[in-house]
């Protein structure tokens, strides 16, 4: 198509090599870490976050007094009807809303719907099935 001013096939490349690259290196890193120790780990797999603020319009709101703790991230003209339930990955050992708060809060914009990131409690402090129960 004539005038179309998309990304171009070289940069596709380059953002994919990019972000390969970022990985081996998260990989690499992570394998050099002393698996025991968590606080380590943890660090770690926070940086692979690389955008950690909040989407424009979303509003960060803790919830404190439910069963589990979480933080509802509620975007400007959310649809009142639609909820999502967020539970983080990183292996029930590693996450937070530092880590995931900003692609949550541009998943919540983007579906027009308040989400909330579970803060679950996690291992090595609370052993199995701690996460699931929560």
């Amino acid at each position: 198509m004539q005038g179309h001013s998309g990304p171009s096939e070289t940069s596709d490349s380059e953002a994919r090599f990019s972000i390969a690259r970022h990985l081996r290196a998260m990989a690499s890193a992570l394998g050099a870490l002393d698996p025991t120790d968590i606080t380590a780990v943890r660090a770690l797999l926070r940086s692979v976050a690389t955008d950690t603020s909040l989407a424009p319009g979303v509003t960060a709101v803790p919830v404190r007094d439910g069963p589990v703790p979480g933080t509802w991230l509620i975007p400007r003209g959310a649809d009142p009807g639609l909820r999502v339930v967020y539970c983080h990955g990183l292996s029930f050992m590693a996450g937070d809303l530092a880590t995931y708060g900003g692609f949550v809060s541009r998943l919540a914009a983007a579906a027009r719907a308040s989400t909330l990131l579970v803060d679950y409690r996690l291992a090595p402090e609370h052993n199995y099935p701690a996460a699931h129960d929560d």
